[in-house]
């Protein structure tokens, strides 16, 4: 298992835009910027040279002070490769992209074991940071 960086135009980001796109098909293209923020690149994971999975950011506003703010958009592994730690470990890539990161999860236990602290729940799911 390999887990990279990859550019939002490379073959590997079109192969995870794919798997994200076939999962929630509202999914938007990867952001280079968003609200004037910069957006770090897709996270990909690869087994045997093959994209299975990966993790996306987007910029949305700062649940604590409003300001914008990098959020894991989403984070995606093939049903084959799951129970394999490989979303924990997408997620732990993730932690030095940005000072501060958000996620709205369904599954708050997968962060908070992480390290991720809760911020909030709703209807919508669980806000959870890492700082």
């Amino acid at each position: 298992m390999q887990i990279v960086t990859a550019k939002p135009e490379s073959q590997l980001a079109a192969d995870l835009f794919l798997l994200l796109k076939n999962e929630w098909p509202e999914f938007e293209d990867f952001k280079q910027e968003k609200f004037g923020l910069r957006i770090p690149d897709p996270i990909v994971c690869l087994i045997e040279g093959t994209v299975i999975g990966g993790l996306s950011f987007t910029g949305f506003e700062n649940p604590m002070n409003h300001e914008t703010a990098i959020w894991i958009n989403a984070v995606f592994v093939s049903p084959k490769f799951r129970r394999l730690d490989i979303a924990s470990s997408l997620i732990e890539k993730s932690h030095g992209e940005a000072p501060e990161l958000f996620a709205l999860t369904d599954i708050p236990e997968l962060y908070t074991q992480l390290g991720w602290t809760l911020v909030s729940t709703g209807k919508s799911g669980t806000i959870v940071r890492h700082t």
